[in-house]
């Protein structure tokens, strides 16, 4: 769908409602203007964890009335209905598992922030995934999983580790690591940590400072506070601003400038390095090295294999 955007140049935008704020749209002029000083090390998260079914669904039901279970199925290997198909986000071949049902909301600030999407563009450069989790489970997603992916540089951004912290209590350990880098920047009570932290967020963390984002990525809170009083966090001063994500789309559609930072070509690659956790809890332990302008894990052939989906016959792009 990004590569079909690009060659027919239509507008194209997702919902991600941080990207049409204001906050969100400074925060990148902050970390251009060097506030927070060198980033190297990004976390996010989300309070929930995975079901982790031991097996799926056996034998077959009935199809209820109305339901047309061809469609439902798309491009899905063929099977009986069973009502516990539906209960989609419980299987690695229905869902992609917390990772894609919050990890876009969290995970497109320190995205956009931080420069990663040139990556795609940039031929011979790789990302380094690995990740631990509560087991491997190859049908459902497991417990609690934590997965670390290694950005090489950016321009004049120096080399970066991102920390996806995902499980009931955000895993083990997770909250009280993250609360230890807050305290760093004065926020030394856990219950004012833990307003911050909220159900999901992201928090950069740089040599100068640090930005804090809530779950979706549109409220952002400049740590240690006093450094951030005197400054303007709410209206990009270079960046156009933001009409709304609809708004914008809508302008762009009608032949306006387009303001939309929730595109399919900031998507598409977003998409592709958090499906890569996903990829790498089924491999615990292992580093697979990404190369992202060519969309290969390189140095993996089993893990490189589940970059390909076998779409049901009559159901191919």
């Amino acid at each position: 769908m990004r590569l079909l955007a690009a060659e027919t140049k239509v507008p194209t935008t997702y919902r991600s409602p941080g990207t049409g704020t204001g906050p969100f749209r400074r925060a990148i002029e902050l970390v251009q203007e060097g506030t927070i000083g060198r980033v190297e090390e990004v976390h996010i998260w989300f309070d929930r964890g995975g079901p982790d079914r031991d097996a799926p669904p056996s034998g077959g039901q009935a199809v209820p009335d109305g339901l047309d279970w061809d469609l439902w199925l798309g491009p899905l290997a063929w099977r009986d209905y069973h009502p516990e198909w539906m209960a989609y986000a419980h299987w690695r071949e229905t869902s992609n598992g917390g990772l894609g049902s919050f990890g876009p909301h969290t995970s497109i600030f320190p995205f956009l922030t931080l420069g990663l999407r040139p990556l795609w563009d940039t031929p011979g450069t790789a990302i380094g995934v690995q990740a631990e989790c509560s087991r491997r489970n190859r049908v459902s997603f497991p417990r609690w999983e934590r997965v670390r992916w290694e950005i090489p540089a950016r321009s004049h951004m120096p080399p970066l580790t991102i920390t996806w912290h995902h499980g009931p209590g955000l895993g083990p350990d997770a909250r009280a690591r993250i609360q230890e880098k807050l305290r760093r920047f004065g926020v030394s009570q856990p219950e004012d940590a833990d307003a911050l932290l909220g159900m999901a967020g992201s928090l950069l963390v740089g040599s100068d400072g640090a930005l804090l984002a809530d779950d979706h990525s549109v409220r952002v809170t400049g740590l240690p506070k006093d450094k951030f009083e005197q400054l303007e966090t709410n209206r990009p001063q270079r960046i156009a601003s933001s009409h709304g994500i609809y708004q914008d789309w809508m302008d762009a559609c009608r032949g306006g400038q387009r303001q939309i930072l929730a595109s399919f070509d900031n998507g598409g690659p977003l998409s592709e390095l958090l499906m890569l956790g996903n990829i790498a809890t089924e491999f615990p332990g292992e580093t697979l090295a990404y190369e992202p302008h060519a969309g290969q894990i390189t140095n993996h052939a089993e893990a490189a294999q589940r970059l390909d989906f076998p779409y049901r016959h009559g159901w191919q792009i």
